[in-house]
């Protein structure tokens, strides 16, 4: 029936933890350590990891590598962490402020927050940092890029406010040109580093190579 069919996932998944648990499920490092067992300490990591890492990422795809070593922060006083924890505070509120005036804007910043929250370290994943955690995030940066290209393309679109002053702005010869070399200076910094990367994944040496080449202790190779 309907409704046996809707217990069968519930009750996998708590015998999958519990009487079938063989292999340690929920545990994705064979020791625990200071970062698997300390709540406090992955947050501060993902803050870190969040400015550092991920919205590097964004602007300065390099290096592209897997198996990343990262540094694990224990004390919320630290430089790094709090820089994270600022530009995560904007970030919340801006998406609240757009909330009454902008939706689209709000719609792709929580997109980003969202898709990110995973790999917060709120549960214990199998790694610190990974590239393609970031994949699902970069759709929403895409939609806001998309979203500041349509207001400067119709400026009646109804996105920004002050839109005579932002025209005035943009039509600016100076910044006219200077928004013409960062859009060149993208992509075809962005076209040579894809070009290049093809190369490391020529062939399962070349990719492990390149690894090794910048973590000199990844057991997995």
């Amino acid at each position: 029936s309907d409704t046996s069919a809707e217990w069968v996932l519930p009750s996998y998944i708590i015998l999958r933890v519990t009487a079938l648990n063989f292999n340690n499920t929920l545990d994705f490092y064979d020791k625990p350590n200071i970062y698997s067992e300390n709540l406090s300490v992955r947050i501060y990591t993902f803050f870190y990891v969040f400015l550092f890492y991920y919205l590097k990422l964004l602007f300065y795809p390099y290096p592209l590598y897997m198996e990343k070593s990262v540094t694990v922060f224990t004390d919320f006083m630290k430089v790094q962490v709090i820089c994270g924890v600022i530009v995560f505070t904007i970030m919340l509120i801006l998406s609240y402020k757009s909330f009454f005036k902008r939706k689209l804007l709000f719609f792709c910043i929580v997109w980003f927050l969202f898709a990110l929250a995973p790999t917060s370290g709120i549960i214990p994943v199998n790694d610190i940092v990974m590239e393609h955690w970031l994949y699902f995030s970069m759709v929403s940066v895409a939609m806001t890029a998309g979203i500041f290209a349509a207001s400067v393309l119709n400026p009646d679109s109804g996105i920004f406010e002050n839109k005579k002053k932002i025209l005035v702005f943009l039509n600016n010869k100076f910044i006219k040109h200077l928004n013409y070399f960062i859009v060149l200076l993208f992509i075809v910094s962005f076209s040579y580093i894809s070009f290049k990367q093809n190369y490391v994944w020529k062939n399962a040496y070349s990719f492990f190579t390149h690894i090794l080449k910048r973590e000199h202790q990844v057991f997995v190779c």
